[in-house]
């Protein structure tokens, strides 16, 4: 990952599902044209309750980086 904060295979699976599920689903409000005050309070909130959601969050944010770098139209022959 980027900062030279990455995790260790162990450490990301050591993380909680709940915790991976939640930070996908704070990316995609985050990135969400729909975004709101509310929204980024809420992520606050969520984000300062654990470390393990930072962690997650920042996995989260990696996949969504990758995703965002590969072509929509890629052929999956």
């Amino acid at each position: 990952m980027k900062n030279g904060t990455s995790l260790s295979k162990e450490q990301r699976e050591a993380l909680p599902a709940s915790a991976r599920a939640e930070a996908a689903a704070w990316v995609a409000r985050l990135h969400s044209s729909d975004r709101t005050q509310e929204h980024e309070s809420g992520f606050r909130r969520w984000i300062e309750a654990d470390v393990a959601h930072a962690a997650a969050f920042k996995i989260a944010t990696e996949a969504w980086e990758l995703g965002g770098s590969i072509p929509a139209n890629r052929s999956r022959g």
